[in-house]
């Protein structure tokens, strides 16, 4: 699946109701964030994944 994703695609997290979203689209805030994706020089495969809560700031 990550190879099919373009080097610049992203990944959100948000926190969402019991059962999830009513409309299909996030409705709570988000928690966190990041970039995920291959680049065309790994053949396709993941290379990384960069993640950083949505507040800037790691949870104690």
């Amino acid at each position: 699946l990550v190879a099919r994703l373009d080097p610049t695609a992203a990944l959100a997290v948000s926190v969402e109701p019991p059962g999830g979203s009513p409309t299909g689209q996030p409705t709570g805030p988000v928690i966190a964030k990041g970039a995920i994706g291959a680049s065309a020089e790994s053949s396709g495969k993941p290379v990384a994944m960069l993640w950083s809560p949505a507040n800037g700031r790691d949870r104690a």
